[in-house]
């Protein structure tokens, strides 16, 4: 008995164990239903709430359609990217874009607005900025501002140039209308003038507006610069056995249009222009005499003639500063100081055309001597110095007269305009500069009143000789040998006339150019030469 109530008692014992184990587990199962249904009831009560809401947007009637939007093109200026692409290779895939129709079909040019040019206000001058860009040839003008650097900065600051050498804004002025005046007479082709004469215009019409700091990018002149460029790319190709284009008679054009593509070189960078200036400088280099001088045609044949090696020696020196790659360039720059001064009248202290020149053309030729010899760094030369004693000592060739005076020959009246572009070079040149410098203080305020007065009321300008009496006897004149019509004769007049009211800022300082030795023992080096230009 006692046995049976051991057992009943262990028998209870072991009943509450389980009833708490039971009791225990089923409390874990409710905390654990808490724990996990707790999310998924608050989401049924969130669907419940929002599905309705949801369902009634779905059936909901809907909105209108939208109308279709009409897409148009908006052309964007193009923004030059911060390093330019490798120009294309080889320089001949270069496509010109020249328009195809009549070449005798001159396009209209807008004309400036001539009381934009203000000197009192430089700022005015220098917003006419440019951009700098290596395929500048093929891109479109357009008005980013970006200023011109380097060896022609002066012609990103005009206002400040004009300003500082004494100018004033009424031959500011006249240079712009003379501009606008060359573009709207430019043919479809991008040239100037006619016949074998067509060449040389040209030339010198580019240097015109490449004096006043245009190129194919500018806004202003771009169309009419990236034509003319075309065009001179073109006669570059158009050459003899020599290399030398194919244009006047004596070859004149050559040199000229190879001056102009070295300035564009060296402002523009553009490859298929550096490439056709190394073309043309080579038979420059290759055919310049033992003397440094130079003849009609690249022929030696003994004459040394300071009229054609004059175009020569201002090409020469465009080009290397523009880092023309001919090699003999270099000895061919040397060369040429001692082959301006073959024509040199020691007796006179002035130039002549030829050396065994029978009629006289001091006034004429002096100025074309003395400026190259600035231009080759040899300023302080004899001759040089001499030369501007000549010219500035003389008061009709200090007086810019349009109307002819019994002192001035038939000569110096017949090519007064050719003399006159390298006279205000040279007497600008040798004043540094400075406004308040005697003799170009003088020469400023003759030539100026001057080229302000005769200018038509079109823009262009006539020759003297053809404006105001007929001379026969010589050539710059309606119907002359040389500039053959009056077309030819105005573009000629007028770039010349551009160009020295453009002398402000197309000045370049005076170079010289030195050799230097290099030392053998530097670096392991085999040693020889380098050269450079120095500012004098």
């Amino acid at each position: 008995m006692e046995e049976n109530n051991y057992d009943d008692v262990q028998q209870q014992e072991e009943d509450v164990s389980n009833y708490d184990s039971i009791i225990a587990a089923q409390k874990m199962t409710v905390d654990d239903l808490k724990e996990h249904m707790t999310g998924p009831v608050i989401a049924i009560l969130l669907h419940a709430i929002i599905l309705p809401f949801v369902v009634n947007m779905v059936i909901s009637e809907p909105a209108p359609e939208a109308p279709a939007v009409e897409m148009k093109p908006v052309e964007k200026e193009m923004e030059v990217p911060p390093e330019p692409p490798k120009p294309p290779e080889p320089p001949s895939e270069y496509e010109s874009t020249t328009p195809s129709e009549n070449p005798d079909q001159r396009p209209e040019v807008e004309v400036e607005p001539i009381d934009d040019v203000i000197v009192e206000n430089p700022s005015l001058i220098d917003d006419q900025t440019m951009v700098e860009v290596p395929t500048a040839i093929a891109m479109k003008p357009n008005n980013s501002a970006f200023k011109l650097t380097g060896l022609y900065a002066r012609r990103g600051n005009k206002g400040g140039a004009v300003k500082g050498g004494g100018g004033s804004a009424e031959m500011q002025k006249s240079v712009s209308r003379g501009l606008s005046w060359l573009a709207k007479v430019q043919k479809a082709d991008g040239s100037w003038g006619d016949g074998g004469n067509s060449a040389g215009i040209t030339g010198l019409a580019t240097l015109a507006f490449l004096a006043y700091g245009e190129m194919p990018s500018t806004p202003r002149y771009g169309k009419t610069v990236k034509k003319a460029l075309d065009r001179l790319l073109e006669y570059s190709h158009n050459v003899d056995g020599k290399g030398a284009i194919k244009c006047d008679g004596h070859q004149y054009g050559h040199a000229i249009v190879t001056y102009a593509i070295s300035e564009a070189a060296e402002m523009t960078k553009i490859p298929e222009v550096i490439d056709a200036m190394n073309r043309l400088v080579e038979p420059m280099v290759k055919y310049q005499s033992k003397r440094g001088t130079y003849d009609y045609n690249y022929n030696d044949k003994g004459d040394d003639d300071l009229s054609y090696g004059g175009w020569n020696y201002q090409a020469l020196k465009a080009a290397f500063a523009a880092g023309c790659t001919v090699p003999g360039l270099s000895d061919a720059v040397q060369n040429a100081i001692p082959g301006v001064k073959q024509t040199y009248n020691a007796k006179k202290g002035s130039f002549t055309y030829r050396k065994k020149e029978n009629s006289p053309s001091d006034a004429t030729m002096t100025p074309v001597g003395v400026l190259c010899l600035h231009l080759l760094g040899d300023a302080s030369s004899k001759e040089a110095t001499d030369g501007l004693k000549y010219i500035t000592s003389k008061p009709n060739l200090m007086s810019m007269t349009w109307k002819k005076k019994d002192s001035r020959t038939d000569k110096e009246y017949g090519w007064c305009i050719y003399a006159w572009y390298y006279q205000t070079q040279v007497i600008f040149q040798a004043a540094g500069g400075k406004k308040d410098e005697v003799n170009w203080k003088q020469w400023r305020g003759s030539f100026e009143d001057a080229l302000v007065i005769e200018q038509d009321k079109e823009g262009f300008w006539e020759s003297p000789a053809s404006k105001y009496e007929k001379v026969t006897a010589w050539r710059e004149q309606k119907g002359g040998p040389e500039l053959g019509s009056e077309m030819n004769l105005r573009c000629y007049s007028t770039a010349l006339c551009c160009l020295m009211g453009e002398v402000y800022y197309r000045f370049l300082p005076s170079f010289k150019l030195v050799v230097h030795q290099q030392d053998k023992a530097e670096g392991g080096a085999a040693g020889g030469e380098s050269e450079e230009l120095i500012q004098l």
